[in-house]
């Protein structure tokens, strides 16, 4: 997708409209420096209010070749541009090196956050040469930032029969959520069943159905421990 030379640096919205169904997406552009320190993380593209502590790790290397050796990594949290958080810590070596925004992190979060906001977490990394560069992950402050759905091999089942079912997991843009831990609860059926999805979003699973009355509705519901209300039921 060509960009205008003249186009400002910043967030923009990506639309695409095809036979009457729109999609978007939040883009950003800025100027492109060749990085000298490569910056990796494991930080996800939402964020919601049941979240009491958020761990993510920092890889490290370099891209001229070699291995990145002593420095330092400063992480900061800005809410709309606000900043609400910074740390700083001597590093030694790729890593990974392990962070965990805590209760009071997001606490000062939850206060400053309005659905949508974004959260953005900057990692910079200095290294013994003096030598900086930065990467940042703009997360999405959303209540519930899934979609999900439960599918069931049939429609019908007597108490015993073999049951499978698939919880279909995308984010609001319609991206599959890989490596997400997903919890089904079946009424009837104990302890709680846990899978977690795959590349492609799904999560599967495999029960007996429980007993019931016949012609009864059993419930079935799917959770994720990220969001404080079921996301998707079945029958």
């Amino acid at each position: 997708l060509p960009l205008p030379r003249h186009a400002k640096e910043g967030r923009y919205r990506l639309a695409a409209v095809f036979e009457g169904e729109r999609a978007e997406a939040d883009v950003r552009i800025e100027r492109f420096v060749p990085p000298a320190i490569e910056i990796r993380h494991d930080l996800g593209r939402f964020l919601t209010p049941a979240v009491d502590d958020l761990p993510f790790e920092v890889t490290l290397g370099m891209f001229g070749g070699g291995e990145f050796g002593k420095g330092e990594l400063t992480v900061t949290v800005a809410v709309d541009g606000t900043e609400v958080h910074a740390e700083s810590r001597d590093v030694e070596g790729a890593g990974p090196h392990r962070f965990t925004l805590g209760e009071d992190v997001l606490r000062a979060v939850r206060e400053a956050a309005l659905s949508g906001s974004i959260v953005a977490v900057t990692i910079r990394a200095k290294d013994a040469q003096e030598r900086t560069d930065q990467v940042r992950r703009d997360m999405r402050w959303e209540t519930n930032p899934y979609i999900a759905v439960i599918e069931l091999d049939r429609t019908r089942y007597a108490p015993g029969d073999p049951v499978r079912a698939m919880v279909r997991l995308v984010d609001l843009d319609r991206v599959p959520v890989r490596d997400r831990r997903v919890r089904l609860e079946v009424e009837g059926l104990r302890p709680d069943l846990e899978a977690a999805t795959d590349e492609g979003g799904l999560a599967s699973f495999a029960f007996d159905m429980p007993d019931a009355e016949l012609g009864a509705w059993v419930p079935v519901s799917a959770w994720v421990d990220d969001v404080d209300s079921a996301m998707a039921y079945a029958e």
